[in-house]
């Protein structure tokens, strides 16, 4: 990502404690990105897809009203995780990391989405 003048998502909260099992990453068009990743069988997540999750259930089952949490319902259609686990092999992340870079040079306005969202204050 910097190589594309993007700074990492969630820079500003990451310290020497921190510890990821997936990626965060915020796109403009989560099923585009995971289209493209998965035709080169990388497993990309989308669990946090609504800003109350729990059992498939709609939010509002557990009393959300919508727009009372604009920010968690932008994040919710916007994030998309890519993997960091321990069974991933340097070639792996290669993979991940070329994948990632075709991914941004053949959708341009993707990257111009992605050094947006990286400045915003979540």
């Amino acid at each position: 990502l910097e190589a594309h003048g993007c700074v990492a998502p969630f820079a500003r909260h990451i310290d020497a404690e921190t510890s990821f099992i997936r990626f965060p990453l915020l796109v403009s068009n989560p099923d585009r990105f995971m289209a493209f990743f998965s035709a080169s069988d990388i497993e990309v997540g989308r669990w946090f897809n609504s800003p109350v999750s729990g059992d498939g259930q709609s939010p509002t089952q557990y009393g959300y009203t919508w727009g009372s949490c604009p920010i968690g319902e932008y994040v919710a259609q916007h994030i998309v995780n890519l993997p960091l686990h321990g069974r991933l092999t340097t070639e792996h992340v290669k993979l991940i990391a070329e994948t990632l870079n075709q991914y941004l040079c053949i959708h341009p306005d993707e990257l111009e989405f992605i050094r947006w969202s990286s400045t915003l204050e979540l």
